[in-house]
């Protein structure tokens, strides 16, 4: 089973405008300010400048999504989350499609809820068939919710 790797190119280019915004205003913010420098004026400057950086790198890759199957296990890395979560094949109790979400509830009643609202419709398919095939190939029970 392949990979299945996601990136928002819409929403990557609103994020570098807010970026270029940033480091602007935090130019701006220098050079109206050139008179006299308090340090409540270097923290706004620092501030601006790492938002502008953050926004323009697409927060340091956090931007990006992805899904992988290894041998026994499932390595998810969704969209604005920091941290990348490994679930193990018979931990999985069901997977849930639902339009706007899919939930992989786990046995030790935990669940990971991955949002769709900020894919276009060609990923959302991707996913869909990813996860299908996924069910398919390792046994899981899966079911969908679209209403």
């Amino acid at each position: 089973m392949n990979d299945l790797f996601l990136d928002n190119k819409p929403w990557s280019y609103i994020r570098f405008g807010i970026g270029i915004l940033s480091l602007i205003a935090a130019l701006v913010y220098f050079i109206t300010h050139l008179g006299g420098f308090h340090f409540i004026d270097y923290v706004i400057i620092v501030c601006f400048t790492f938002a502008g950086i953050a926004n323009m790198t697409n927060d340091f890759g956090m931007q990006k999504s992805y899904l992988c199957p290894k041998d026994k296990f499932l390595v998810v890395r969704w969209i604005n989350n920091y941290r990348i979560r490994t679930i193990h094949f018979s931990e999985i109790e069901n997977i849930l499609l639902r339009k706007t979400e899919i939930i992989i509830n786990q046995k030790n009643n935990k669940f990971i809820k991955l949002g769709l609202n900020t894919f276009r419709t060609d990923q959302k398919k991707e996913i869909y068939k990813f996860f299908i095939k996924l069910s398919e190939d390792f046994k899981l029970v899966l079911s969908r919710h679209f209403t």
